[in-house]
């Protein structure tokens, strides 16, 4: 009996490392998935406010425009592959919508030009943009 005991046991260990290092791989692999998805986040905030500061500038030398505020609301998206994993790098920023508060932006023609622009700056759809007047 005491044969068998020392047969099982070299086997034993192998798969006790075997586990050991199972876990510790999903350890690590969890920890860089949350370190990835904070990069995207930290991206995603990034993209957004250069995004609405450059508008912003650039709509400031549209006529009757003399002051103006841009909020853009989007969302990452990251490619799965047919196994169901992630793939960071080939992430995705859909925006969701513009909303532009500017001076004369009760006008129509301010509102049909300043959605004009947005859309196809962002290439969106003019159903995601709204131009309201901005309090003075």
């Amino acid at each position: 009996m005491s044969q068998e005991n020392s047969k099982l046991k070299p086997h034993s260990k192998i798969i006790i490392i075997l586990f050991i290092v199972g876990i510790t791989l999903l350890i690590i692999g969890s920890f860089a998935e949350s370190r990835a998805t904070a990069t995207t986040e930290n991206n995603i905030e990034e993209y957004i406010e250069s995004t609405e500061a450059k508008l912003e500038k650039f709509l400031l030398e549209v006529k009757g425009i003399k002051s103006v505020r841009v909020i853009i609301t989007a969302e990452a998206f990251s490619n799965v592959d047919r196994y169901g994993q992630s793939n960071e790098t080939q992430s995705a920023t859909v925006i969701k919508g513009v909303v532009v508060a500017c001076t004369n932006g009760d006008r129509s023609s301010v509102k049909a030009e300043v959605t004009d622009i947005v859309s196809k700056y962002l290439g969106i759809g003019t159903n995601k943009i709204k131009v309201t007047d901005i309090k003075q």
